[in-house]
């Protein structure tokens, strides 16, 4: 009981806190402490470093598939709360945007160069649309 007492205002706030349900900070800290652990393997020799490696595997391995996991609730979450943009959708946007665009800029080299710039960044952002 005095440990819930203790953190009881600390619960509060992440009950409250707006990205509750974002695990996105919880996998930047799993993937620095892989990082982390990665770096400490280092050893005086490359013999001594990959003995180090294979004796970290099981943990390395285990924490991989922590992340792995962690990701996959993140990405089902976001998707449940609609906070990702299939690419029809971005297509249709980046339509809008050509069209607003089109209605105040006249010069055709101009308008061409903004369209094809919006399809470069659709393209480089493709593997994160669903």
């Amino acid at each position: 009981m005095y440990r819930i007492a203790k953190y009881q205002e600390r619960i509060k706030e992440f009950e409250n806190h707006e990205h509750i349900k974002s695990l996105r900070s919880e996998i930047g800290i799993l993937r620095m402490m892989l990082e982390e652990k990665f770096n400490s393997l280092n050893g005086t020799t490359d013999q001594e470093s990959n003995h180090n490696l294979i004796l970290a595997m099981p943990l390395i391995a285990d924490h991989i598939i922590k992340i792995e996991k962690l990701v996959k609730s993140c990405n089902t979450i976001e998707m449940q709360l609609g906070q990702y943009l299939d690419k029809g959708t971005v297509i249709q946007i980046a339509n809008e945007i050509v069209n607003v665009v089109d209605s105040y800029v006249e010069d055709e080299t101009i308008k061409e160069k903004i369209s094809d710039e919006i399809i470069q960044i659709i393209e480089r952002s493709e593997p994160n649309l669903k």
